[in-house]
């Protein structure tokens, strides 16, 4: 499946200059793209590969070194790698950052970028500073996750190598893909609210049944390789490879209270929040509210509305981050109050100066709270996680000219603001570790569990103040090979990642045994270790924090829930026979307050404006609300999607698999048929027409020259309009072993029919392919003939008037 994978890639590169690789977590995308870098090796182009910095080390250069001998000579010249957060870094000591970016921009042929989904928003300065690197080049994109918030998230992508042309596939009837992909939104805003008027800005982002509505959407497909899970798993039974996967267990839920840890404090965040215009006003993110005249300039309405979204976010991070623990919610209040005194003292000294006598006590307690944090300084380019708060927080910028702005009424909704972080933080003053209901049942868990207390386990949580926290307690409570790592830590990540798992990140046997003599049995991390890594030699996860998005849960699940390699796993056994039984498995945990949960959304749904609903069962999105019965629904949906379901063409591939499978000289008769092979049958759903399968002509890319692709076409009867559509063909075109043959219709008339399919293929398809290699090769580019009429079928009716031909 992995060949199949890259055969496809290069067909799409072929017509576009560029593809994605949307694999489902864990079945092994890095050596897919192995498979390209080789390729491109050998047709001496030079590669740049961009990666997450967890993976850089522990992954890309250990795989290139080992299975690409020929770029081992050259690397770093013709294979070089760069952390996604390289993209932006400034010269520092021997490296000149820009400069070497400037060299790929002028020199590589191809780009490489794993983790993709990181880069889906292209107005950020990173993801400019990419696209302006990757122009005239080769792209291949890499993600599990291809849609997180809206199914631009997948034009973004391929902007990449389309270059941002909005009618880039004509050729497929799609004149506008920004107007196309609207209409698809629609129809997932109608699957998810059919009887509400809400846009999608109004709800959670459904991103399975996104994925499900894509799945066999013609533009999905044309620049899209995804196979799931479930194909694989089928695909596989009928070869003679071993794939072998865990056994997920049933989730199982870690329950505390919130209230037992934080007293009063949740009743005072609701009374905050749960009103139309919250208490907590954040004017310092959202200034241009207080303009003396509102401005009705396109730009300016656009900056107010990037303002009121931005404020939305801060109170949806604070609530996050209250959820996960009180260490992170009181740090994030310190932050907040510490920015604030800055602006405020500013703005109006003699002002501050009052509210700081009156506060004086607090803001001691914080200023030495700060103290004790940030021993040392964290660096910018170090920092992955999605915490954009703590950006803002460290942004200095506010300049505001007294003549336009309400600064009076700016400075009173500030001071409101500071006294109820104040308020918060007194709510806090007496929390501790012992008052802490949910890290003392983590604890409980690590130390006490009959699987957790013994076996290896991954700890996920999204804050970096909070993995701090909870490496502090159990390291206190005496857990043993204990170990935290988040965006700053400063230690080299591969050897913690070596350390956790030493047998599926084996380097050489000096290296294996280094790893051996340091182990980690208890790994705290952030989301910067949940892409791309292979931790399957622990079979324990627990998430800490409530699963706000399914996508982060899938991939953090899928950093032990993935592919098993049979030799590796024989060296754990040896290593560690006590795991025989457990081996195969995987079980994980999820942190949830089940007596306080639905607070907790009716307040994220209060300041988010979004519905989300979360099952006590999974912590899903769009899933049912902590009824009994809903859990094994929800439990099966998940599973659902996080296996994935076959997409049309897959479910025929594995159709194919099996035919050949149960008939062992089939292969060798498909091989020897000719072209133009015709056949004749009833139509199962009432539409008739004339089937035609072309194989178009090859076409020379910068991965070389491939066989040119298959595709279907189908011209109803009456009709003009030919579907193109696999999906709508299959069910008109499907045949059972005992479908019987019919009769023909006149010569002619068919005769007639596939000659409009083949015009429209040479005016839409060849017109297109020529234009993009036109451009890309200049006036070189040959004319396409070699266009070939594989197979057809007349699909008719009894009432049709047939012509029974002189053989069958």
């Amino acid at each position: 499946y992995q060949k199949d994978g890259y055969r496809q890639l290069l067909h799409i590169a072929s017509k576009y200059g560029g593809a994605l690789l949307c694999d489902g977590v864990g079945l092994g995308k890095t050596f897919i793209a192995l498979m390209l870098i080789e390729r491109l090796v050998q047709d001496r182009k030079r590669i740049a590969i961009i990666v997450p910095k967890s993976t850089r080390e522990a992954v890309w250069e250990v795989l290139v070194r080992q299975y690409i001998p020929s770029a081992n000579s050259l690397f770093g010249n013709q294979v070089v790698i760069y952390n996604h957060t390289d993209l932006l870094r400034k010269a520092s000591g021997d490296r000149d950052f820009p400069a070497e970016f400037d060299q790929i921009r002028d020199h590589c042929d191809a780009v490489i970028i794993d983790e993709a989904h990181h880069f889906r928003n292209l107005t950020s300065k990173r993801n400019e500073k990419l696209f302006e690197i990757s122009a005239s080049k080769i792209v291949f994109l890499l993600t599990a996750t291809p849609i997180n918030n809206s199914l631009f998230d997948l034009q973004h992508l391929m902007d990449f190598f389309i270059r941002k042309r909005d009618n880039r596939f004509e050729n497929l009837g799609i004149n506008s893909i920004r107007g196309y992909l609207i209409q698809k939104e629609r129809a997932i805003s109608t699957l998810m609210n059919p009887d509400s008027s809400e846009t999608m800005l109004q709800s959670d982002y459904d991103v399975i049944n996104a994925e499900r509505i894509l799945r066999d959407d013609t533009l999905f497909r044309e620049v899209v390789v995804q196979r799931s899970r479930s194909y694989v798993r089928q695909r596989e039974k009928s070869s003679s490879v071993n794939i072998q996967f865990p056994d997920r267990q049933p989730p199982r839920v870690a329950d505390y209270s919130l209230k037992a840890t934080y007293g009063g404090l949740l009743d005072e965040l609701k009374r905050v929040f749960m009103t139309d215009d919250p208490l907590l006003k954040f004017p310092i993110y959202f200034p241009l509210a207080y303009r003396y005249k509102p401005s009705d300039k396109p730009e300016d309405l656009m900056a107010e509305n990037q303002q009121k979204q931005l404020v939305g976010l801060v109170r949806t991070t604070i609530l996050k981050r209250f959820e996960s623990s009180w260490v992170a919610f009181q740090y994030t209040c310190e932050d907040l109050l510490l920015k604030y005194i800055a602006i405020y003292k500013e703005l109006d000294p003699a002002r501050y100066a009052k509210w700081q006598e009156a506060n004086s006590l607090w803001l001691y307690t914080v200023e030495k709270h700060m103290a004790e944090r940030y021993e040392h300084k964290y660096s910018p380019e170090d920092t992955e996680e999605e915490d954009f708060l703590a950006n803002l927080i460290t942004d200095p910028d506010f300049h505001l000219d007294k003549r336009l702005f309400r600064i009076k009424d700016l400075l009173a909704d500030m001071e409101q603001d500071m006294n109820l972080l104040i308020s918060f933080l007194d709510h806090l003053k007496n929390t501790s570790s012992e008052h802490d209901e949910k890290v003392q049942r983590l604890k409980a868990l690590v130390t006490g569990d009959p699987l957790l207390g013994k076996h290896k386990v991954l700890i996920f949580t999204e804050y970096r103040d909070t993995a701090r926290y909870l490496y502090k307690v159990l390291n206190d409570s005496g857990v043993r090979n204990l170990f935290e790592i988040d965006s700053s830590t400063k230690v080299d990540r591969l050897e913690v990642i070596r350390r956790f798992a030493p047998y599926y990140n084996y380097l050489d046997e000096s290296t294996h045994q280094k790893a051996l003599a340091y182990p980690i049995r208890v790994l705290i991390t952030t989301d910067i270790l949940a892409e791309g890594l292979n931790l399957q030699e622990a079979f324990l996860l627990i998430n800490y924090d409530l699963h706000w998005n399914p996508v982060r849960l899938m991939q953090r699940i899928g950093r032990v829930d993935r592919r098993m390699n049979p030799q590796v796993e024989e060296r754990i056994l040896a290593s560690r026979p006590e795991e025989k039984d457990l081996r195969g498995k995987m079980w994980f945990w999820n942190f949830l307050p089940p007596r306080e949960l639905e607070d907790i959304l009716s307040l994220y749904n209060r300041v988010s404006h979004k519905v989300l609903r979360i099952s006590e069962t999974t912590g899903l999105e769009g899933q049912q609300l902590l009824t009994p019965d809903d859990h094994f629904k929800t439990l099966k949906d998940f599973n659902a999607a996080y296996e994935g379901q076959p997409s049309t063409e897959e479910r025929l591939r594995l159709l194919l698999n099996e035919a050949l499978k149960q008939n062992p000289g089939l292969e060798a008769k498909l091989e020897d048929l000719p072209f133009r092979l015709s056949s004749v049958r009833e139509t199962p759903t009432g539409t008739t027409g004339i089937f035609a399968c072309y194989r178009l002509p090859a076409i020379q890319s910068g991965v070389g020259t491939e066989l040119g692709e298959l595709k279907w076409y189908f011209l109803p009867d009456a009709s003009d309009t030919i579907i193109s559509s696999m999906e709508l063909i299959d069910k008109i075109i499907v045949s059972q072993p005992e479908t019987p043959r019919s009769y023909g219709r006149n010569c002619d008339y068919i005769r007639d029919r596939l000659l409009l399919i083949e015009r429209h293929v040479k005016a839409i398809e060849l017109k297109s392919r020529r234009s993009v290699t036109m451009s890309q090769m200049g006036d070189t580019a040959k004319d396409y003939s070699g266009l070939r009429l594989i197979a057809w079928m007349d699909v008719n009716k009894d009432e049709i008037e047939t012509t029974k031909p002189e053989y069958q």
